[in-house]
């Protein structure tokens, strides 16, 4: 089931409203604890696509969503460095 790129993000925006909802992480976790539970969410992404659970699909793609959003979250706390295109090859790095 294809979904368009407009709606994914609408998806992802839903996604870090619930972050938001619930209450803040004060400090602001470090780009480690963010990588950490990135991970998190990576390995149970993992196990749900592994999984011979019919519903493996969608269990799969609700964490890659949460992951998109904690990935959202980090450089909305620590920046998100512009892409920047290489001069020589005219390609992005």
């Amino acid at each position: 089931m294809k979904t368009s790129r407009t709606r994914v993000y609408e998806l992802i925006d839903d996604e870090r409203r619930e972050q938001q909802s619930r209450p803040s992480l004060s400090p602001a976790p470090s780009v480690a604890a963010e990588l950490v539970v990135l991970q998190h969410y990576v390995d149970k992404a993992r196990a749900a696509f592994t999984s011979a659970r019919p519903d493996s699909t969608e269990a799969t793609m609700n964490a890659v969503r949460i992951i998109a959003a904690i990935a959202v979250r980090a450089m909305e706390t620590h920046g998100a460095p512009v892409r920047v295109l290489s001069a020589q090859e005219g390609k992005a790095e």
